[in-house]
């Protein structure tokens, strides 16, 4: 007997539902010079009554907004909205760290896209373990 490979959790869709970029003009940076890379991200799922779906915000921020003093290049904020089902008779919650590693590629690359094409060197966040990361405590 041949095991299923296909995952309970479906992934519908999703869309950046937020963006914002501030590039400080005080800033000067040379090619050669390295900038600790410093954000933050967040993560929120609501789920319907039945458990079987699940809406979750994932956001990121990298470096400060106010960066007046020049130690930082830009300010970015960015805010990503995912939605997911479950099929069978699984409860969606215990999902919610698949669903996060599912929908963070998105959010890296919109960012990555998005710096590549603002005249800075092209921001890639690193991979990270989504348990530790997002884990209740």
């Amino acid at each position: 007997m041949e095991e299923s490979t296909e995952s309970a959790l479906v992934f519908r869709d999703y869309f950046i539902n937020s963006f914002d970029y501030k590039r400080s003009e005080h800033a000067h940076f040379s090619d050669d010079t390295a900038i600790e890379l410093s954000f933050d991200l967040s993560a929120h799922a609501g789920m319907n009554e039945e458990k079987d779906s699940l809406k979750l915000l994932i956001g990121c921020t990298i470096f400060e907004e106010e960066f007046s003093q020049g130690n930082a290049p830009f300010y970015l904020e960015a805010n990503i909205t995912g939605f997911f089902d479950c099929k069978g008779s699984f409860d969606i919650e215990n999902f919610e760290y698949n669903a996060i590693a599912i929908l963070l590629p998105y959010l890296r690359s919109f960012i990555t896209s998005y710096t590549s094409q603002a005249g800075i060197a092209p921001v890639i966040l690193p991979p990270i373990n989504v348990y530790n990361a997002f884990r209740k405590t």
